[in-house]
This record gives structure tokens, sequence and C-alpha cells, in this order.
């Protein structure tokens, strides 16, 4: 079962028999741990401020890329298939372009902007 860094929190509280005080998008691993059936993500969002910021998301096995929002007024996607392209040799975009305009709404809800972490050269310009 995919899950990320963010799981650990939950993962870790549930272990240590402690209830969960605030709300994080992390879940807890433990019964994929034991081998139980997991709750699993319905997507994966994350960005990077490096290299003229990045956005991802990762839907089942799809996996959105935006690269340079941080340098660039509008870019495009790319989308690779990972579970015949786990390299993300081959942006495959303009052949699932409904795939890529579900990713991209999902990307706008995911993204929370900061003052203090802007990402987007709009938020940059401020």
């Amino acid at each position: 079962m995919p899950s990320a860094f963010w799981d650990l929190f939950p993962t870790f509280l549930e272990i240590a028999n402690v209830s969960r005080i605030n709300q994080t998008d992390g879940i807890s691993i433990v019964k994929s741990l034991r081998g139980q059936k997991q709750t699993s993500h319905s997507y994966f969002y994350w960005e990077l401020h490096e290299g003229g910021g990045k956005q991802a998301l990762r839907l089942g096995h799809w996996k959105g890329v935006k690269l340079n929002v941080s340098t660039e007024e509008k870019q495009t996607i790319e989308l690779y298939d990972l579970s015949t392209d786990p390299g993300e040799k081959n942006n495959v975009a303009s052949k699932h372009p409904e795939i890529v305009q579900e990713i991209e709404t999902m990307m706008k809800q995911a993204y929370t902007p900061n003052k203090d972490w802007p990402l987007k050269l709009s938020e940059l310009k401020k």
C-alpha cells in the first residue's frame, strides 16, 4: 500500500495508543503493518520549492508533474503512467487529456498558499 512520510505521525500515535489531537493529512498504516486490509489515500499531493518550484500529484498509477511554478506564469502538466513507466521517461499527457484535467483540478484543490513559503510566481511578486 502506498504511504507517505505524513502517515508516520498517526501511525506512531496509534501504536502508542494516544488519541489524535490535531487532524493531519496522514493516516495510520498500522493495519498494513499487521497484514490487514488498509484504508488508503485517494491521492498524494506534494510540492518542492527548489529548482524553480514543482508540484506533483499521484492518482492511482498516474503521476502528474508541474515544473517551474515559481519562475513561469503558466505551466503544463506532464503525465506519467507509473504502471508501465516507473522511471517517468514518457510524458503521455497528450494521450490522456481527461486525466491531466482531473489532476489539474485536484492540484488546485490540494494547494494551500502560505505567505511564509510562497511557491507560485504570482505569490512571489506580492
